[in-house]
């Protein structure tokens, strides 16, 4: 698991990533032109020095292709092109992890001045949004196929209205087990005024669970508008 560090100039973020016995997640927010900032959740299945190289290079593409200020939708479809590439030099290599090169992936760009957020899908659950007035929601989303399938509807994106002090919050699968619905997880978010690491730690107390197979990843973003006396028209 690791981290996709960056700036966000406008949001305050915190996550947390907890380790399991297999797979490999990466989660984290930059800054983009505009002072829009990017936010992104992903993981890929295997385990071992295969999934942790491969988490390495969709990293390093996820950066490459954001310098491109390319919309979430491109994005991930030129991201699911490095996955295909990535599956197709593993399969030549000596056997070594049983298992496919798939992944999923959630990129979504927030825009402090539109006050809007514009999210793709690869195979992930969509996020949860809590707004100021203790009201909580999960947005119907387009969801693409997973990373690394040739196969499947294209990628698109769905953009959200945010308010001042609303709650993203970006999740792996894992973090829900088939006993737990996401409605447990929107009764701990519904609370927004309270420290985003106090809502993390809430969250995993309450989800807490050692029988996943896969990292269990979440990345909590309150929003910000950008300020009125530095924008002119």
């Amino acid at each position: 698991m690791t981290s996709w560090s960056g700036a966000a100039s406008l949001m305050s973020y915190a996550g947390f990533s907890a380790a399991s016995r297999g797979g490999g997640g990466g989660f984290g927010t930059f800054a983009l032109s505009g002072a829009r900032t990017a936010l992104v959740v992903g993981d890929v299945a295997g385990q071992g020095i295969y999934a942790a190289t491969t988490l390495g290079q969709i990293q390093t593409a996820v950066h490459s292709l954001a310098a491109l200020d390319l919309e979430p939708d491109e994005l991930l479809a030129r991201l699911n092109d490095t996955a295909i590439s990535l599956a197709q030099e593993r399969a030549v290599l000596p056997a070594g992890d049983p298992m496919p090169l798939t992944g999923s992936c959630a990129y979504a760009v927030y825009d402090p001045l539109a006050q809007t957020c514009t999210i793709a899908l690869a195979g992930h659950p969509p996020p949860v949004i809590a707004h100021p007035d203790g009201s909580t929601e999960i947005p119907h989303l387009p969801s693409g196929p997973p990373l690394g399938s040739d196969e499947g509807p294209p990628f698109a994106a769905g953009t959200v209205r945010v308010t001042d002090g609303s709650i993203l919050a970006f999740h792996t699968s894992s973090l829900l087990t088939t006993s737990q619905s996401p409605q447990t997880l929107q009764r701990v978010l519904a609370h927004t005024d309270r420290p985003l690491r106090d809502l993390c730690d809430d969250v995993l107390y309450r989800l807490g669970n050692d029988t996943r197979h896969s990292d269990v990843i979440l990345l909590l973003a309150r929003t910000h508008p950008f300020p009125a006396d530095q924008v002119a028209a």
